[in-house]
């Protein structure tokens, strides 16, 4: 049946969006994207056939998992109203990964993963570049990274280690405590639409940076 196919092959996807009453994804501009062929390939014109417009629903998180007030991951906890132990979350990571305790120094996270991809070489290869400016930089070290990308920043925190180190970040500890420590959280642009690291980043009192694209460009002001 053509309505199960893309083209000459059967798609499960382009099926489901030409059968259901209402579409949606987690932004207007995703949805946007998913409409441009260069994203999507044959996709994006099942996407244009649809009889009503897709919708974009961001997502949010869990503030029972998700709070620095109640985190119980935390080496202290704070909140909007008196975040003045975020500084002691910093500087107990600093301690933990031998960076230079220094609360006036801005501490930026890279969650990763480090892929053999754009986003993942975007990441590493930014990384030279940011250690000439004042920052303390964390990146995450997961066990699904590339393994070129996770030796390439391996060595670069081997000529910089109190400024660069590396986070393991196989359990939800280790990003919680990063996320509690961080100023800024460097999002990169080829992350699943599903991640919500800008909201995490937000409730734990960092700064999101990312492209303007896809999800973060609904979701993110641009200061």
């Amino acid at each position: 049946m053509p309505q199960l196919c893309v083209g000459s092959e059967l798609n499960i996807l382009a099926a489901a969006m030409r059968t259901a009453s209402c579409v949606t994804t987690v932004s207007d501009a995703y949805a946007t994207m998913l409409g441009d062929v260069a994203v999507s390939g044959q996709l994006a014109q099942v996407v244009h056939e649809l009889k009503l417009p897709m919708l974009g629903i961001p997502g949010g998180i869990d503030y029972a998992r998700y709070n620095p007030a109640i985190d119980p991951l935390l080496v202290a906890r704070y909140d909007a109203e008196d975040f003045s132990q975020k500084g002691t979350c910093k500087t107990a990571l600093q301690r933990e990964l031998g960076l230079e305790l220094d609360l006036n120094c801005p501490m930026l996270f890279v969650p990763g993963p480090l892929g053999d991809d754009l986003s993942g070489r975007l990441a590493v290869g930014s990384l030279s570049k940011m250690l000439d400016q004042p920052l303390s930089l964390v990146v995450a070290a997961q066990s699904g990274d590339n393994a070129e990308m996770a030796v390439a920043a391996r060595r670069l925190t081997e000529q910089w280690p109190k400024q660069l180190a590396l986070l393991t970040v196989d359990s939800p500890q280790g990003i919680h405590r990063a996320l509690s420590a961080a100023d800024f959280v460097l999002l990169t642009s080829q992350q699943s639409p599903l991640d919500s690291y800008h909201l995490f980043a937000q409730r734990y009192g960092a700064l999101p940076v990312a492209i303007a694209t896809g999800l973060f460009a609904s979701s993110l002001v641009d200061c």
